[in-house]
Parts: structure tokens; C-alpha cells; sequence
């Protein structure tokens, strides 16, 4: 696997396309129920959104690390996003290994022998637990648009939990961030060999984005079937 401090370090990590993307989706469509996964600073897909917002939306960012998250917080402080402190899924969710089988020159994070350290201490925080429930309640479980972009190992997890929280007859917009990257390859694999999904934007810039369409048989009380 390709490691992405040195990818990054190529000039490989450039690219507005998925941010313009979003904010033309959010523009275009009028998506007014928000959510988001890894807030960071605020000022990449949060500020995507916060771009394409007219009035009215119901935005929720969450974010694990409280110093990211008040810098977010200040970033984004006229915005009207809320912002939420915590982890996106349970904590029996959390990973416990930064072992992936994925292809060569799919893109990991950090050098092998402080990986896993260096994950865990990413998620390893004192705050609460499965706030992507917590959001999903405060648009009624039908979200306009998800965005999951968190920590490096967190991707299939958060996705599989998302999966069991949407209602079978809900449509919605899944935007992933990092499909080039073990985050999200797993979950790409998943969606483009599912009719539940069409695509509607995917660059191969930064390490790869892309948006679906989650067409009205999202939810599942079972992710069995996903795997």
C-alpha cells in the first residue's frame, strides 16, 4: 500500500472537485438535512456546505478531537451548522486493528510500524459515543445528504452504522471522501456492486471522492447482506 504522507508529499492531494460538487448538490437539489463526519477545521467539506446553504438547513458536523472541534466551531461561528463533539459510532463499534486487505497501491495512512498507534490515538478521546445516531435523530433518520469523511480506519464502520439507521423507503445523497484510500476503498467495493446505489460525481483527485445516490432501499436492519 501507498502511504499517504508520501503520496501527499508528490503533490498528489490537490483538488477542488468534490468540494465544488457538494456545494452544486446542496445548491442545486435545495438539500436542507444535513450531516457530516470529520469536521477537522471546518474548512473543507464543512465549508462546502456551508457554501451551497440558501437559509433554512438543519446541518450537523461531528467531530472526535475537541481541539478540531472548537476550531471548527470558530471557523464556521455565523454558519449556522451545528456542531457536535464525539465519536460517530458506538464505542463496541470502534476499530481494533489497522490491518486491511486491500490492494497495492490503494493509499494508508502512517508508517507501518506507528499505524496503529498513531489510529487509535486519532479516535481515543473521552466524549460521547454514537453521535451519528444523535444526528440521524435530529432530521427524523431521513437525512438529505451524509457525508462520511473521518478518521483513516473508520470508513466501513461508520457506513455499516449509517446502513441500519436510514428507513428502507428513504432517498437520499452519500458523499464519500478518501475512496483510494483504505477509508473508503471496502465501501466503494460494496457500493458499485449494489443497484441501491448510483453514482452521481466521483474525481480520482485528492484520494478519490464520490457521491451516490441511495435510492429508497438504504436502510437495513441487517448489514449482513453488504458484506
Amino acid at each position: 500500500m501507498r502511504i499517504a504522507e508520501e503520496v501527499v508529499k508528490q503533490g498528489m492531494a490537490a483538488g477542488s472537485a468534490f468540494m465544488d460538487a457538494i456545494t452544486d448538490l446542496i445548491w442545486t437539489e435545495k438539500l436542507k438535512r444535513i450531516i457530516e463526519t470529520g469536521s477537522y477545521h471546518g474548512t473543507g467539506t464543512t465549508r462546502a456546505i456551508r457554501n451551497g446553504m440558501t437559509g433554512g438547513e438543519d446541518v450537523y458536523s461531528i467531530e472526535v478531537n475537541p481541539a478540531h472541534h472548537r476550531i471548527a466551531k470558530k471557523n464556521n461561528a455565523d454558519s449556522g451548522i451545528n456542531f457536535l463533539l464525539g465519536i460517530s459510532v458506538p464505542n463496541s463499534m470502534k476499530p481494533v486493528s489497522s490491518t486491511f486487505d486491500v490492494p497495492d497501491w490503494v493509499i494508508i495512512d502512517h508508517q507501518p510500524n506507528v499505524r496503529d498507534g498513531l489510529y487509535t490515538r486519532e479516535i481515543m478521546f473521552n466524549v460521547p459515543d454514537d453521535m451519528l445516531r444523535y444526528a440521524m435523530s435530529k432530521v427524523d433518520f431521513r437525512p438529505d445528504l451524509v457525508i462520511l469523511d473521518s478518521a483513516g480506519h473508520m470508513g466501513l464502520i461508520e457506513f455499516k452504522h449509517l446502513m441500519t439507521l436510514v428507513p428502507d423507503d428513504h432517498t437520499f445523497y452519500l458523499a464519500l471522501d478518501d475512496t483510494n484510500h483504505v477509508k473508503h476503498y471496502d465501501t466503494l467495493q460494496i457500493i458499485q456492486a449494489d443497484e441501491r446505489f448510483t453514482e452521481v460525481f466521483s474525481t480520482d483527485e485528492k484520494f478519490g471522492s464520490v457521491i451516490v445516490k441511495v435510492s429508497g432501499r438504504g436502510g437495513l436492519d441487517d448489514v449482513s447482506d453488504l458484506l
